[in-house]
């Protein structure tokens, strides 16, 4: 059974303002968590400033009080010897222009999970 231990374990590498402002995802039967678009703009700019990569998220949605899956979602792959910090910079400008799109096409009533990696 999956707790909020679990989900502080998983995202220890992001700083506690952007952790407290996150959505659980546990009921959904996964270790994640999501972020509305303000927020989840905090949390890419932060990952892009530590070097984070970007790997891709999935899109979330708020019905009846409960959160889905949209099924939309973006991934970044590594090009064969691409530095790391072009790598950073890349999936950072995909993941935003994605979800400045999705906002723009479909409104800001969704939320966002952010898949990355340090090295």
């Amino acid at each position: 059974m999956l707790s909020e231990s679990d989900i502080k374990m998983a995202y220890k590498d992001l700083p506690d303002c952007l952790l407290n402002s996150s959505h659980s995802l546990i009921g959904l039967g996964v270790c994640s968590v999501c972020w509305d678009f303000c927020d989840t703009l905090k949390v890419l700019s932060f990952l892009r400033k530590n070097n984070f990569v970007i790997l891709g998220g999935d899109v979330i949605i708020l019905k009846d009080n409960k959160y889905e899956f949209t099924y939309d979602s973006w991934f970044v792959k590594p090009i064969k010897y691409e530095p790391h910090k072009i790598y950073v910079v890349r999936s950072y400008i995909k993941a935003l222009m994605y979800i400045h799109k999705y906002v723009e096409d479909n409104g800001t009533d969704y939320y966002f999970t952010i898949s990355y990696k340090n090295r």
